[in-house]
């Protein structure tokens, strides 16, 4: 048996399984796509993943 992901792998797995459950989930990032694996999604669905930047609060408004 393989051993477990780690949180940041498990994190990123976890949001591409959404995303290809669901075509309505998209991926805000804050440049952190690489430490939190979010690039899995991003490679899989461009279309949804938006890379905001360093910018947390423009984040939670386009989010809104």
């Amino acid at each position: 048996m393989p051993p477990h992901p780690n949180m940041r792998e498990a994190y990123g797995l976890a949001l591409l399984e959404l995303g290809r459950k669901n075509p309505h989930v998209v991926a805000l990032e804050a440049d952190l796509g690489k430490s939190t694996r979010s690039v899995l999604f991003q490679e899989a669905f461009p279309e949804r993943y938006f890379q905001m930047g360093i910018a947390e609060q423009n984040m939670a408004a386009t989010a809104a």
